[in-house]
């Protein structure tokens, strides 16, 4: 009946490496403000939610394990804004219709487009500005898959084909909204403005890592392309793990080459490795082998240009004015069922 574009949230994606630490920065700058936390699974829902209770956080918990008087409680707090914060899986928030919900963490991957849409339009019903966050991790998606091979065969295609779109959606390094609102059968004529992306500066953000992917993608390939950034990381820097020492990877030449980068910058070099194509990564064992992009610049015949490192939202303060989203124009073509590295 409508457009499914929700100007007002500003949608961003960020590495997901310390859920809780992320989750408190993200928090720090939003006291006051009304916000869900979406989690994967119940275990991790009361985890968060314990932790952020004993970082003096009111977090409520929301999932079906709890029981119905609990759920029920719980939920009528937060939206008499008695508790700021519910953390919750994916069974909170159906009918839930609360204007002032200022923000919507996802600490762990939805399992597809329409999930994680219909969450984060939770978020800035009053028409002003929500923020989106979403912690990335390919771990999850690897989860994900685990789950779709386990499931019912007729399924598989249709589940996979959904798992990704999401993961187009999460490694994009264009306007957000575009794939989203394409997923929907919209399309996006200009570039939102208020993304992660899109608000990043295009011209003067990238920089020359040809030097650290080269290194990176010897080490890969050295290694027989069978392990994961982990391994390649502690070998790069030079490990004395036993599984480096084990496998003999102390005694290739790439060993403790990369030490001029910390185990955090590689990990971010890696995933932008992946992210410009440079490299695949198993989503069964985890483990990357080069594409043949990569082979073109291990051999030296391209560089590799990648975006600086910018200031998370787990760190920019939110804003509270309304937001017109300048220049956004939608066509809608069918209704759908649904840092600097030194």
């Amino acid at each position: 009946m409508a457009s499914f574009n929700r100007p007002n949230l500003f949608l961003a994606i960020e590495p997901r490496h310390d859920a809780l630490a992320q989750v408190l920065a993200f928090l720090e700058v939003r006291r006051g403000q009304a916000g869900i936390i979406y989690c994967g699974t119940r275990k991790q829902t009361d985890e968060l939610c314990a932790a952020l209770n004993a970082s003096s956080w009111a977090a409520l918990p929301y999932h079906a394990g709890l029981e119905d008087d609990a759920r029920r409680r719980n939920q009528e707090r937060f939206l008499h804004n008695e508790a700021p914060l519910m953390v919750a899986t994916v069974a909170f928030g159906m009918g839930i219709n609360k204007a002032n919900v200022r923000f919507v963490v996802h600490a762990h991957l939805p399992k597809d487009l329409e999930g994680y849409y219909q969450e984060i339009g939770r978020a800035g019903r009053d028409g002003l500005r929500a923020d989106c966050l979403l912690l990335y991790s390919r771990g999850d998606a690897m989860v994900h898959r685990h789950f779709i091979n386990q499931g019912t065969e007729c399924e598989r295609p249709g589940r996979e084909e959904r798992l990704q779109a999401l993961m187009r959606f999460a490694e994009t390094r264009e306007c957000r909204r575009r794939p989203l609102l394409a997923y929907f059968g919209e399309t996006l004529v200009q570039p939102c403005g208020h993304c992660d992306n899109c608000v990043q500066t295009v011209k003067g953000d990238l920089t020359d890592a040809t030097a650290a992917a080269q290194v990176f993608l010897s080490c890969v390939k050295m290694t027989g392309q069978s392990f994961g950034p982990g391994h390649i990381i502690a070998v790069l820097r030079g490990s004395r793990a036993k599984k480096v020492v084990a496998r003999r990877h102390d005694r290739l030449s790439v060993f403790g080459t990369g030490k001029e980068h910390s185990a955090e910058q590689w990990r971010k070099l890696a995933q932008q490795f992946i992210r410009v194509g440079l490299l695949e990564q198993d989503f069964q064992f985890g483990s990357l082998r080069l594409t043949p992009k990569g082979w073109v610049v291990l051999q030296g015949k391209e560089k590799v240009l990648v975006p600086l490192e910018r200031a998370p939202l787990t760190a920019a303060p939110a804003t509270a004015s309304r937001h017109h989203a300048p220049g956004s124009t939608i066509t809608v073509r069918s209704a759908s069922p649904f840092s600097k590295f030194h």
